[in-house]
């Protein structure tokens, strides 16, 4: 079937969540699809092996337009029916039919007559997942604890510390522990101490007592994703103690601190990303950075332990990835992402307009989001469109001001 007998035949639709059904104008766009994959680079052998897995949901930006006398009316009804959080079923003239949810919507209507609208729309799977009655923290929390005791087990039983290995990792640990400094308040900043003089003084038994320098260092890793502090500095903290721990693998046994140590790190970015304040996910934007951050790190992870594989042959420096251990740690990743999946889909929608006249922060709060006695509302709205003095009492026709729903 040609394009052209695809744009007759399969005519551009949408129905809500309501129910209801929109047949609006639309333009062609774009899409992107990611995968889940790993690379594998072998010595002597030119080029690298993808393992490509399934794929990630796709994303796709929608243009489309009402147009008439009555585009505004049409606009408003369609926004009504986007406020529903049931999964939109978009048929489309070239993809088929797809089912997702709208991260954004822009509303413009500064063509008099014509009502353009862009979505950002993100394809979804219809069976809900994790599918347990357990909620989903207290399931990452026992994950979390798994994954740990096998990290542990994993040094213990594969790696033969040196005393080259003990200055090694003190400085890795004061490398890490850096990355938490601008998180600490007065409540946090005792423990915080604590568990970093613990860390370190642990690892001058680490040729004695591996485990107790692993567990150790554990807890302080694990330490950032408890603070009263906005996901996405958590998130940001754990990445870049992350990126330290990666930064030492030069032998052996460092492989086997990287596995464990830097899977803890994920852990600890599962439970922050899980755990999140009051403004973190209001929006499903928001929801999906932390999404993104964790499959970043994590593919990451994965790349690295691989490349760091070394054939059995070469006795001395044979090392393969802890089998029990990257299960547990798919697991936790895979209970993660679904988890952040079904937050999404209950977080609110983001609008984007353009002020029809000249206006104020205070006519623009009171119509989006209502003034309340605190004002509350007042400041999120200046902040989230970061409205500067200047602009307090006078907002230029044509602004775009977002607001959530």
């Amino acid at each position: 079937m040609s394009w052209k007998d695809s744009l007759k035949n399969n005519p551009f639709r949408i129905k809500t969540g309501d129910g209801k059904e929109y047949r609006p104008l639309w333009i062609s766009g774009e899409r992107t699809l990611e995968f889940n994959a790993a690379v594998y680079d072998f010595i002597d052998v030119s080029g690298s092996l993808v393992d490509r897995k399934k794929p990630k949901s796709t994303k796709y930006p929608l243009v489309f337009y009402f147009q008439g006398d009555d585009n505004v009316a049409q606009s408003k009804l369609f926004e009504t029916s986007a406020k529903d959080n049931r999964a939109w079923e978009v048929n489309h003239p070239f993809y088929g039919t797809i089912t997702g949810q709208p991260l954004a919507i822009a509303f413009d209507d500064s063509a008099f007559n014509i009502t353009k609208i862009t979505v950002d729309f993100w394809e979804t799977i219809t069976q809900d997942y994790p599918n347990t009655k357990t909620s989903a923290r207290d399931t990452i929390i026992k994950k979390v604890g798994v994954l740990n005791a096998l990290g542990v087990s994993n040094y213990t039983s594969g790696a033969k510390p040196e005393s080259a290995d003990i200055f090694k990792i003190k400085e890795n640990n004061t490398d890490v522990a850096a990355k938490f400094n601008f998180m600490q308040t007065k409540d946090t900043l005792v423990s915080y101490k604590n568990a970093v003089s613990k860390a370190a003084k642990s690892v001058d038994n680490l040729i004695a007592s591996p485990g107790d320098v692993i567990q150790n260092n554990q807890q302080l890793l694990l330490l950032p994703s408890t603070y009263d502090r906005p996901v996405k500095d958590r998130l940001n903290a754990l990445k870049l103690a992350y990126m330290e721990i990666k930064s030492i693998i030069t032998g052996k046994n460092d492989k086997y601190y990287f596995e464990s140590q830097a899977a803890t790190t994920l852990s600890g970015i599962s439970q922050a990303a899980t755990d999140p304040q009051e403004t973190d996910y209001i929006t499903r934007d928001q929801v999906s950075e932390s999404t993104e951050l964790i499959l970043e790190v994590y593919n990451d992870y994965l790349e690295t332990v691989d490349n760091a594989q070394v054939d059995q042959y070469d006795v001395d420096n044979s090392w393969s990835p802890n089998g029990q251990l990257q299960t547990a740690l798919y697991d936790l990743v895979t209970e993660t992402i679904a988890g952040l999946y079904g937050l999404a889909f209950g977080a609110k929608q983001e609008r984007i307009v353009e002020t029809a006249t000249e206006t104020n922060l205070f006519l623009l709060t009171h119509k989006y989001m209502g003034l309340d006695p605190d004002d509350e509302n007042l400041e999120t709205f200046r902040t989230i469109n970061n409205i500067q003095m200047d602009e307090l009492f006078k907002i230029a026709k044509g602004r775009k001001i977002k607001y959530f729903v």
